[in-house]
């Protein structure tokens, strides 16, 4: 499996440490990081980096292992470098306008089951979904901190049975526990 995530701000990166950390459990697979700021990319896999120095350090983590894990990360600034991805997860700032834009942005470069969830606490699935080409495949993805650790994360599912199924089935994977709520 691979995952996107876009935003390498204040939770991005720690989203996209604890999916690498779940897939390095589970078989494996990529991890794309996109932001459209450099800064903001090597600020996040640094922190990353440091995530995984530390695991090494407390003795969790074996240096090769923390070499694997390191190198399934794919930091980026195109989305497109997003289209082999199973999921992809949008944590970037919380403006309607600016989610609507990266959903049109990774619509046009993923495959067509390629979930696409939003971290946002405020803003209505429907909203968001609303301009989509395939709004059955849009959920809200609202984690609970830190990012990373958390297992819990609310879910604003599809109204599609089938997307929410695999969702949850995805979700679960990465290592967190979807409680569905009520759309905003």
């Amino acid at each position: 499996m691979n995952v996107g995530v876009i935003g390498s701000g204040s939770i991005g990166p720690d989203l996209a440490y604890g999916f690498a950390t779940a897939l390095s459990k589970a078989g494996g697979g990529k991890v794309y990081l996109v932001d459209i700021s450099q800064d903001a990319l090597d600020a996040g896999m640094a922190r990353i980096k440091g995530y995984i120095d530390k695991a090494v350090g407390k003795k969790k983590l074996k240096p090769a292992k923390a070499e694997a894990l390191l190198a399934a990360f794919v930091p980026t600034r195109e989305v497109g470098d997003l289209a082999d991805c199973d999921y992809v997860l949008e944590a970037a700032t919380e403006e309607l306008e600016l989610k609507q834009k990266i959903l049109a942005q990774v619509e046009a470069a993923v495959k067509d089951d390629c979930l696409v969830g939003f971290a946002t606490s405020g803003l209505p699935r429907a909203q968001i979904a609303a301009s989509a080409v395939h709004p059955e495949r849009c959920f809200v993805n609202h984690p609970f901190f830190p990012a990373w650790r958390s297992t819990p994360v609310e879910v604003v599912p599809s109204e599609d049975a089938a997307f929410t199924r695999q969702m949850v089935k995805t979700l679960t994977l990465l290592g967190k526990v979807p409680i569905p709520v009520k759309d905003v």
